[in-house]
């Protein structure tokens, strides 16, 4: 009888610790780390950056994948190059500002050593701005092209006198860059005031086309 209950006893001993490291063997797994693969560690990411705004930007010319990439919107130029694998042996960008903020539905043309020296002569290198999604007057010797901008919608409210406007106001007018404002000023000041808006285009890089573009916003 003594014997029986012994043998019981060691039973229960043995259950007992059983159920010890089977308790400890489930608290260690609850607090192990918990290890991610690369996909979740994506995934991840992507959830904490879903506040992140993204925009559409197209680049075009010297870059080895010329395309339409979206971008965040606090890339800059050199950023969209980067995207579209870089630029090709040829290309030249010291016209253009690489660290610059780039906007909705912008179109950066990276021109060749020749392209830019062919539209050098006619002083074609500022940035174009156009009021609608028609950009065919901005793509032969503009390097950015803007077609969602506060200074577009600003061209269609505000007349600039072309006599009497300092170099600020004449930048407010689409593809009128410093280069161009600077001109009209001096032109102004040795030819004397503007008689009629068409005399614009005896400014050196203002032709017909950039004139068809701001003839509506002169007065003189």
């Amino acid at each position: 009888m003594i014997a029986y209950g012994k043998k019981y006893f060691s039973l229960f001993i043995i259950g007992i610790l059983l159920m010890g490291l089977f308790i400890e063997g489930y608290f260690l797994t609850q607090s192990k780390p918990v290890t991610l693969n690369s996909e979740e560690i994506a995934l991840e990411e992507k959830n904490e950056n879903d506040a992140t705004e993204y925009i559409w930007v197209e680049i075009r010319g010297a870059v080895n994948k010329p395309g339409v990439y979206e971008m965040p919107s606090f890339s800059v130029v050199n950023d969209v190059i980067g995207v579209a694998s870089g630029l090709k042996e040829d290309a030249y960008t010291d016209n253009i500002n690489l660290s610059q903020t780039v906007e909705p539905n912008m179109v950066i043309n990276i021109y060749t050593t020749k392209e830019y020296a062919k539209y050098k002569a006619s002083n074609l290198l500022d940035s174009c701005y156009v009021q609608s999604y028609d950009i065919s007057n901005c793509l032969d010797g503009y390097s950015l092209i803007m077609t969602n901008s506060e200074k577009a919608q600003n061209n269609e409210k505000t007349l600039v006198n072309i006599n009497t406007a300092d170099k600020n106001t004449l930048m407010s007018l689409t593809g009128i860059g410093e280069a161009k404002a600077s001109a009209i000023i001096d032109y102004r000041e040795s030819q004397g005031n503007f008689k009629n808006i068409i005399e614009i285009k005896n400014v050196r890089g203002i032709g017909d086309t950039l004139y068809e573009q701001i003839k509506d916003y002169l007065t003189i």
